[in-house]
C-alpha cells in the first residue's frame, strides 16, 4: 500500500507528496482492505474486512513512536451480513468510525462503535 499526502498549495491548487510505503499487505485481495477512524484519532486505521463482515483492524500510528500499525486484532463479528451490505460510518459524531448493514431495501441498522479500542 502505497500513499500520498494532499497539501494544500497557492492559487487554490493541491500537491501530492509521496508517502511511499505505508503498508506491506497481507497478502489478501485488495478489495477486502477498508480504512476507518477505529478510535477517534482523526487518522484512518487499516482494516481487512472479509466476506461475512468480520473484520480485523490495525491502528494507525503514524507520527507515534514505535509500530507504524498497531494489531488490535479481530473488531467485528459479524451480524450475518455480507461485506457488500456494510458500511463505516461515524453517524453518533464522537469520531470513531460505527458498523452499519445496509438491507436491499434501503433500511440501515447501526452498531456504535463503544470505543473498546484502546488508544495509544
Amino acid at each position: 500500500m502505497q500513499a500520498w499526502l494532499n497539501i494544500p498549495g497557492g492559487s487554490g491548487g493541491v500537491s501530492w507528496v509521496s508517502q511511499e510505503e505505508v503498508a506491506s499487505g497481507f497478502g489478501v485481495a485488495a478489495s477486502l482492505i477498508d480504512f476507518a477512524d477505529i478510535d477517534g484519532d482523526k487518522r484512518d486505521d487499516y482494516l481487512l474486512v472479509n466476506e461475512h463482515g468480520l473484520i480485523w483492524a490495525w491502528r494507525n500510528n503514524r507520527g507515534g513512536g514505535g509500530a507504524t500499525w498497531i494489531t488490535e486484532g479481530q473488531i467485528a463479528a459479524g451480524v450475518g451480513a455480507t461485506r457488500d451490505q456494510l458500511y463505516l460510518a461515524d453517524f453518533n459524531g464522537d469520531l470513531r468510525d460505527d458498523y452499519l448493514v445496509s438491507s436491499g431495501s434501503g433500511v440501515v441498522t447501526g452498531w456504535t462503535n463503544n470505543g473498546l479500542i484502546r488508544k495509544s
